[in-house]
């Protein structure tokens, strides 16, 4: 599977490995970034490999985190839902608040997209995302 995030819409893509589109949803970048954070905004666009998405039940993650690997300098970044201040953060829909680096999208949007990515992930396919935009 290949997902191709726009920066400057805000909005994802993902197709399947025929090029067919699988599904399309809402996802954020907006990223902390100051000093006293520790951390670098945004994600530098390219394309870069998905780990195999792990079940987390976090509020400030939702139920899924699907990591991003091998972006220069930086380790722990990933694709999730939930938001730490949101009034509910496992509401299928929640805002898509700023994150410390990761991209973010409607805990409903991860719900489908986590384990269709761990299925490809077990039966041995590769997946990527790619980001572009400003």
């Amino acid at each position: 599977m290949h997902l191709k995030f726009d920066s400057k819409q805000q909005h994802c893509k993902a197709y399947n490995d025929d090029g067919t589109l699988w599904e399309e949803f809402a996802m954020s970048d907006h990223a902390v970034n100051g000093p006293g954070f520790g951390f670098r905004g945004r994600i530098a666009r390219g394309t870069y490999p998905l780990g195999r998405p792990v079940e987390v039940h976090d509020v400030s993650m939702g139920n899924f985190f699907t990591p991003i690997l091998s972006v220069p300098g930086r380790s722990g970044l990933g694709i999730h839902g939930g938001g730490t201040g949101c009034p509910e953060p496992f509401a299928p829909s929640q805002p898509l608040l700023m994150t410390l680096g990761c991209l973010r999208c409607h805990n409903i949007d991860n719900e489908r997209l986590a384990p269709e990515l761990q299925k490809r992930y077990d039966a041995g396919e590769k997946s990527e995302i790619t980001i572009g935009g400003p």
